[in-house]
């Protein structure tokens, strides 16, 4: 079972973090699905290397938590989020 993980970002500091504890999990079968929301997000090299990263696009006209949440959900392919 592949698990997908999302997370809509406007401000990635911790996203290195966040992306070496993924890395630590025992469950290896997992994607996650960024989503910067901002022209001037920089998601880190090291992340976006990781063929299980996917950096989804389409933000721009989304104003909410609730929209941009929905746009990475339509991104993931996980049979679990």
């Amino acid at each position: 079972m592949r698990l997908s993980l999302f997370t809509p970002t406007h401000k990635p500091t911790y996203l290195v973090e966040a992306y070496r504890s993924l890395q630590l999990q025992t469950v290896t079968d997992w994607e996650w699905v960024i989503l910067p929301n901002g022209p001037d997000v920089q998601i880190p090299d090291m992340i976006r290397r990781d063929p299980r990263v996917k950096i989804a696009t389409g933000s721009e006209d989304l104003h909410n938590v609730g929209a941009l949440k929905r746009r990475a959900c339509d991104a993931a392919t996980g049979d679990a989020f």
